[in-house]
């Protein structure tokens, strides 16, 4: 993608992440803070990729004078997550639907800052818009800890059961953003922190799409035991051919928006 972006001329937008400071000892996180990470430990192979992204992005600026725009992406959550997507706001939804216990890696102190899609998307459209030389944070400056954000999701679901594990290896403690430098570029307070009823409500729609997805399972299900193995089959190819029919039209969108008329545009995810 750089060299595709040095030989046409167009800019790159470089999608990378907070997992670039690892298990952070400077809390919250600057841009200028190069990070704690274990380069041989078991989360080391994404956090050491997003690096050595960030390390060759910056290469092809200061070689061959790439556009390169640096977004180090904190959590974010929203209704398009993959249901087995892996990551805590999908996990404890899909084990709500499915009636199971919230399963929490330690003691539930551990600390994310939860942004959620819609902000994330606007900051990376005006991130291709505005010129800044160096990484920028972006994500929500206000921090929950995972026993704090089941308690949020009581609220709602009140019969919530927990299981507490042993944790994982390099996970790390805290997670929250310095946004000072988006704060600069982008006055509008476009990086806000929805308080908890907003957070309550926009996640209310992620579990409202996996309960939408359990009722398809369901219903292809049922379908199976009554019509056999082809039926199946063949609803489950239709569904999967929407989704990505879906996930096509919305990725070109968000081309279109980041498209400058007079130079081309590449994302890099």
């Amino acid at each position: 993608m750089l060299g595709l972006a040095k030989r046409t001329g167009a800019k790159i937008l470089l999608a990378s992440t907070s997992e670039v400071y690892g298990d952070p000892e400077v809390h919250p996180q600057p841009e200028d803070y190069r990070g704690c990470v274990n380069s041989i430990g078991i989360r080391s192979c994404y956090d050491e990729g997003k690096r050595i992204s960030e390390t060759l992005a910056a290469d092809y600026k200061r070689i061959h004078g790439v556009d390169v725009r640096i977004m180090r992406i904190f959590n974010t959550y929203g209704p398009g997550m993959d249901i087995n997507d892996g990551r805590v706001v999908s996990n404890f939804l899909v084990n709500i639907i499915k009636d199971k216990s919230l399963v929490i890696y330690g003691d539930g102190k551990q600390t994310r800052s939860f942004c959620y899609i819609d902000d994330l998307i606007k900051g990376l459209i005006t991130a291709s818009k505005v010129d800044f030389k160096s990484p920028i944070n972006l994500g929500n400056d206000k921090e929950v800890s995972l026993n704090q954000f089941i308690e949020i999701l009581r609220q709602k679901y009140k019969n919530i059961r927990t299981e507490y594990i042993e944790s994982v290896a390099d996970d790390p403690r805290v997670r929250r953003p310095n946004i000072d430098k988006a704060k600069k570029i982008w006055s509008n307070g476009l990086l806000y922190f929805n308080n908890n009823k907003s957070f309550y409500r926009i996640l209310l729609s992620t579990y409202d799409k996996y309960s939408l997805e359990k009722e398809i399972f369901e219903m292809v299900e049922k379908g199976r035991r009554n019509f056999g193995k082809s039926f199946l089959a063949q609803e489950l190819g239709n569904y999967y051919q929407r989704r990505k029919e879906y996930k096509k039209a919305i990725d070109e969108y968000i081309l279109t928006l980041l498209s400058n008329p007079g130079r081309g545009s590449t994302v890099s995810r």
